[in-house]
């Protein structure tokens, strides 16, 4: 059975429910979490000093914690916040674009390369090897069949999403602030009021934002092991990734233990 792992949610949640989410994750199977505001550090709902706190607790019980870098180092909160992570020994760091990686490099650590960061080949795969990456999540775009032909016999992890919303793209402006006819500086926090739907012109709806980033309508669900399927491959992998998709924290981990219960 993969490890299974739960990354941060793409989307605004209070601090309340962030940390009730947290909570119930101590007891179920999870044991990789993935911790940190990826999309916009301006709607953290903990500051870094919570967010350690939550760290050492987590290991403490026995999970395994990686913190998570930005998407995009635009901004002055990004970098600072991306500046801390480095430099701390204690965890595991996800780099999500090449700040991150360049960081990691000139301290000589090893480092998890994120989906913001799109590995498509051989070559980019070893490149990113002999710079420290221990483990990979590959790009959207990528079969399982690709995957495990780029990844080979080597010692690094793939870490396939299993379930959630993906991002698709992710942008340098917000989608919910401009929908709100405000920009990303004096947003307002346009996105906490949740998804904005995208439709066809009849009607049928495609894709949802959330302030900068753009996500599928529905979540994928790679549950299915049909034997005439690629499906099959899943459980060959190491790491198992669910994506949040609730708000509530206790509808979320029903959906976990639900995705759980089809793998085992």
């Amino acid at each position: 059975m993969p490890q299974i792992s739960l990354a941060p949610p793409p989307f605004f949640m209070e601090k309340k429910k962030l940390l009730r989410l947290y909570d119930l994750a101590t007891t179920s199977p999870i044991e990789i979490i993935y911790l940190g505001e990826t999309i916009c550090r301006k709607r953290a709902p903990l500051d870094f000093r919570e967010l350690i706190s939550l760290a050492e607790k987590l290991r403490n019980i026995g999970k395994e914690v990686v913190l998570s870098s930005p998407l995009l180092i635009n901004s002055e909160q990004n970098s600072d916040y991306l500046e801390k992570i480095v430099d701390i020994d204690d965890f595991a760091i996800e780099a999500n674009e090449m700040t991150a990686v360049s960081r990691m490099i000139t301290r000589n650590k090893k480092f998890i390369c994120g989906n913001g960061i799109h590995i498509y080949n051989n070559h980019s795969f070893k490149l990113m090897t002999s710079m420290g990456m221990f483990r990979w999540q590959p790009p959207n775009e990528l079969d399982l069949n690709s995957v495990i032909k780029i990844s080979g016999n080597t010692p690094v992890a793939t870490e396939i999403t299993i379930y959630g919303k993906k991002i698709l793209a992710f942008s340098a402006r917000c989608f919910s602030a401009y929908a709100k006819n405000k920009n990303r500086e004096n947003c307002s926090f346009a996105c906490k009021n949740g998804e904005n739907e995208l439709k066809t012109l009849d009607g049928n709806k495609i894709l949802t934002t959330n302030g900068p980033i753009v996500m599928p309508t529905n979540p994928v669900d790679l549950t299915s092991f049909d034997q005439n399927t690629e499906n099959n491959h899943i459980k060959d992998m190491e790491i198992l990734r669910i994506i949040p998709t609730e708000t509530e924290p206790e509808k979320q981990m029903e959906i976990i233990n639900t995705v759980i219960n089809k793998l085992q």
